[in-house]
Parts: C-alpha cells; sequence; structure tokens
C-alpha cells in the first residue's frame, strides 16, 4: 500500500469528523487492520480501540457526573451513549470503516473475498477516539467526543 494514499485517505478522514491532527502516526495506527492471527479474530487496531473504548467511557461518566446525574442515571445514560449500535451508526454515518485498510488495500477497494472487517460491534470509532486522545491529549479528546456526539444527537440534555 502507497504511504502516500494512506496519508490522504487520513487527511480526508479527519476532515470529515473535524479532528485537528497533529501526528498522523495515531489515526494511520486506529485505521490499519491486519489480522493478527489465522482466525482473523483480532486486528492490530484493536488494543488502540480498547484505549478509545476507556476514553469515552471516561468522558461520558464525567460528563454525565459534571450535569449532576446520579449513579443509576450515569450508569443507564452512559449505556445508551455508548453501546455497539451507537456507535456502529455513527461509524456508517461518516463511513469511517471506509478508511481502514491493511497492507494491500483501502476498504473500498478490496475485492469481496479480501474486505476488510466492519463488524456490528464497530471497533474503528473507538480506535479512532484513541488515537485523537494519544494525538492530542484528554482535554482536546474530551471536547472533540463532546461536540461529535453533541453534534449527532447522541448525548441526553
Amino acid at each position: 500500500m502507497d504511504d502516500k494514499i494512506i496519508v490522504e485517505k487520513m487527511h480526508e478522514l479527519a476532515k470529515k469528523i473535524d479532528y485537528e491532527i497533529t501526528d498522523l502516526l495515531w489515526l494511520k495506527k486506529a485505521m490499519y487492520c491486519k489480522p493478527l492471527d489465522d482466525k482473523k479474530q483480532e486486528y492490530a487496531d484493536e488494543s488502540l480501540a480498547t484505549l478509545g473504548d476507556t476514553v469515552l467511557k471516561l468522558i461520558l461518566t464525567e460528563s454525565l457526573y459534571n450535569k449532576g446525574s446520579n449513579k443509576a442515571e450515569i450508569t443507564n445514560k452512559k449505556q445508551k451513549m455508548e453501546d455497539n449500535n451507537t456507535l456502529f451508526k455513527l461509524c456508517n454515518k461518516y463511513g469511517i470503516y471506509k478508511y481502514a485498510y491493511n497492507d494491500t488495500y483501502i476498504f473500498t477497494e478490496a475485492p469481496l473475498e479480501k474486505q476488510l472487517p466492519h463488524p456490528q460491534h464497530d471497533f474503528y470509532i473507538e480506535a479512532v477516539i484513541g488515537a485523537i486522545y494519544k494525538d492530542k491529549g484528554l482535554e482536546y479528546c474530551r471536547n472533540w467526543v463532546i461536540n461529535f456526539f453533541n453534534k449527532n444527537n447522541c448525548l441526553p440534555d
């Protein structure tokens, strides 16, 4: 895969999701999707997605806490905001999965038999959140998540 194409695609994705990149390496890591085992059950970006999932939980919990929500409200509201269905819809709305790539293909260019995964639990958006956190730090990531979720009507009043 030509790095020039990857760089172009990552900048395109960043613009689409209103993310101001400092270090492109993190977004490239987030969208790199090479199977790490023969069964194709674990992918290169899953560790970054795990970090992104944790950061997302922290940001949403803190946001609800700051709004005066009690424990039960935080649990219930956060669960709805970060469930797989919500993240999957956001990933599809912005076509984030279309920017996934491996050593040979960008998602949209891969032949059907070699297409990269796009599961119902969409780890791409979580990996992107992890990349934003690693690239820009917690404060920027917090603002990005809150703005992104607000823009998409995913945060309760």
